[in-house]
């Protein structure tokens, strides 16, 4: 009996461990940045997982996803990547040369969390200019759009369910 109860709770304790890294919805913003301007091309939210942002750079454009009562629901710091390391080797001289590229546009992708009860995200430049807003409450709108419809098509499947029980009760009282 004792074995029973620590198999379960070792169980008990791996399945925990599971719960902790399922998967959350997230918001994959496709931004562009040229000519020191930054905009966005894309939008997607999907589930999946966003970067651990406890390392943050000390100096960089910073994003902030704002409630609708105004609040700040989370914050980040991020640098544009507008450098390219490049290594090349010489295999006539045998040596190895490089340097970093300056990068006048770029795209790149930006992951962050996925809120109900935000409204917009902001972008702010280093000396905390906002660069970009931009709005998320239509993917809240589409979101329960789309619940909507489920509970819909759930209830109709459930009527249809129940008349047809209610038929087959019908036609077994006849026979």
């Amino acid at each position: 009996m004792i074995k029973k109860i620590i198999f379960i709770l070792i169980i008990s304790l791996l399945l925990a461990q599971t719960i902790d890294a399922l998967p959350t919805r997230i918001q994959i913003l496709n931004l562009k940045y040229q000519d020191n301007t930054l905009s966005l091309t894309e939008k997607i939210i999907k589930l999946g997982y966003y970067p651990d942002r406890l390392i943050q750079p000390k100096t960089g454009h910073t994003y902030e996803i704002i409630a609708t009562d105004d609040t700040i629901l989370h914050t980040f710091k991020f640098i544009i990547p507008t450098r390219i390391f490049v290594d090349v080797t010489d295999p006539i001289k045998d040596k190895l040369s490089g340097g970093i590229v300056k990068l006048n546009k770029t795209e790149f992708a930006l992951i962050v969390p996925y809120f109900k009860e935000a409204k917009e995200i902001r972008i702010y430049d280093e000396q905390t200019n906002i660069v970009l807003t931009i709005d998320v409450k239509e993917e809240q709108m589409a979101a329960k759009k789309g619940i909507v419809w489920s509970l819909g098509i759930g209830l109709m499947v459930l009527l249809i369910i129940i008349f047809s029980i209610i038929k087959r009760k019908k036609v077994e009282k006849v026979l």
